[in-house]
């Protein structure tokens, strides 16, 4: 259970936030602000810069990325899981010091768009820390626009605790939000938080939506793939030209099971049975979506990159791992799609994922290179390979794709 406490010595059991938990992990932040608006509109005043201790990952970053930018390719910066707390100057200073590590690292290395894939604000905003849902609007806003300034382009989807109470999404607020954000440069569907962007020189396309997505704007958000995505997904993101690869980005992993009501992600079976007609050329009958691509040629699915499980891991194509569920009980999740899925770990400064599926968490230290944690994805099409480059805690990965 994660517990924000203000010392060591004031460690309570009784504290249980809306959505997921995680067991024996204990974040140590002493708020100094004295009210919510003060610590919101603290947020504007914020400049971002790089700290001294982060100059040499920079540095190291940069010359890693430019060897693997030679050749056509596609650069994104990625982030995910920030968890941004303003009544913690310890969030806060995290949260922003990751920005400004991406906003550094762009002056001296080229990435196409930077990438939030979802949870950008803190569980404990919705608790004891008492914010409004207009004001924990006014944050996501707020962060929306420090995020948008530094790179490029910006592409973010919500995450479960990105709307209203922790696990509740809606639609509308989210656009608001954040939707606007990309209907300049990108194909989008309305109001929803489903949007794809070209890259013709390397054939690919990036299809981003909503995990979880909401079909009524109304209570509860549907953790899976509704009918209404499935539709989009197949009639529009999916109608690419010929020899056209996808990249998939979303905030949850595809066979999560975590506090997933049935244990799995609702139409999980076509959203499966979709990628891999697409990606073999081939038609297919579902319960609540039909797909017919057997008239493609060359189409496949490149990966599928995710967060929400707060930590690093690669399952590829049929890969099956065993790991536990959140009440320790041994779980065996085979990976469906006909591509590697791939996890980021947490922006959050947190030493603890879930590992239902083998996310590992690396370990962190305050105010040193660990303290942050994100990946620049450069995809080589011409070498079917993504590399992530890590900045911060963990490891750089290679995963070979289609």
């Amino acid at each position: 259970m994660i517990q924000i406490v203000d010392s060591e010595d004031d460690i309570s059991t009784n504290y249980e936030p809306f959505g997921y938990v995680f067991t024996e992990d204990i974040i140590i932040n002493i708020p100094e602000t004295e009210t919510i608006e003060e610590a919101r509109s603290n947020l504007e005043k914020i400049e971002l810069v790089s700290k001294d201790y982060f100059q040499n990952e920079i540095d190291t970053t940069a010359h890693s990325i430019r060897l693997l930018t030679t050749k056509p390719c596609l650069t994104y910066n990625i982030i995910t899981d920030t968890h941004l707390r303003p009544s913690s100057d310890g969030s806060v200073r995290q949260t922003f010091d990751s920005l400004a590590n991406i906003k550094a690292l762009n002056r001296v290395s080229y990435a196409d768009a930077i990438v939030h894939l979802g949870d950008t604000v803190s569980q404990a905003m919705y608790s004891p820390d008492g914010y409004t849902d207009e004001q924990i609007y006014d944050v996501i806003r707020e962060y929306v626009k420090t995020f948008s300034d530094i790179g490029k382009k910006a592409y973010i989807v919500n995450g479960n605790h990105d709307g209203k109470h922790a696990n509740i999404y809606q639609q509308y607020e989210w656009y608001s939000m954040a939707g606007r954000l990309n209907t300049d440069y990108t194909i989008k569907d309305g109001g929803t938080n489903y949007f794809y962007v070209d890259y013709p020189e390397i054939k690919t396309r990036c299809v981003f939506f909503a995990t979880p997505d909401d079909i009524d704007n109304n209570v509860t958000a549907v953790y899976g793939y509704t009918s209404r995505f499935l539709n989009w997904f197949v009639t529009v993101a999916l109608d690419t030209p010929d020899d056209y690869g996808v990249l998939m980005f979303t905030h949850i992993a595809p066979f999560f099971t975590w506090y997933v009501p049935g244990g799995e992600m609702i139409n999980l079976t076509d959203f499966y049975g979709i990628c891999n007609a697409y990606h073999n050329h081939i038609s297919y009958t579902g319960t609540v979506q039909n797909a017919d691509f057997s008239g493609k040629s060359g189409t496949k699915m490149i990966a599928y990159i995710c967060g929400h499980a707060h930590g690093d891991a690669v399952l590829t194509a049929g890969q099956t791992v065993t790991g536990v569920d959140e009440n320790g009980n041994s779980v065996t999740t085979t990976n469906g799609l006909p591509c590697p899925v791939i996890n980021i770990g947490c922006g959050l400064f947190s030493t603890t994922a879930m590992s239902n599926y083998g996310a590992i968490a690396p370990s962190r230290t305050d105010k040193t290179v660990t303290q942050d944690l994100w990946d620049t994805m450069v995809y080589r099409p011409g070498l079917n390979k993504i590399y992530m480059v890590r900045f911060g805690a963990g490891s750089d990965r290679e995963i070979t794709v289609n």
